[in-house]
């Protein structure tokens, strides 16, 4: 176990319903930027939408 080591990952700061919400789409290095661009996308579409995707 290394001491002192922080995980990266990738979030969506967005508002939902009036409330703040952070939304982790995934880790770096296991997910690259192409791929966190898409997961976003797919995500924001789905809050427009009106669905809640940390629900």
């Amino acid at each position: 176990m290394r001491q002192g080591f922080a995980t990266r990952c990738f979030t969506i700061p967005r508002e939902i319903w009036g409330r703040r919400k952070e939304l982790t789409i995934g880790n770096y290095p296991d997910m690259t930027l192409a791929i966190a661009r898409k997961a976003t996308h797919a995500q924001l579409v789905s809050v427009d939408d009106g669905i809640d995707p940390a629900a």
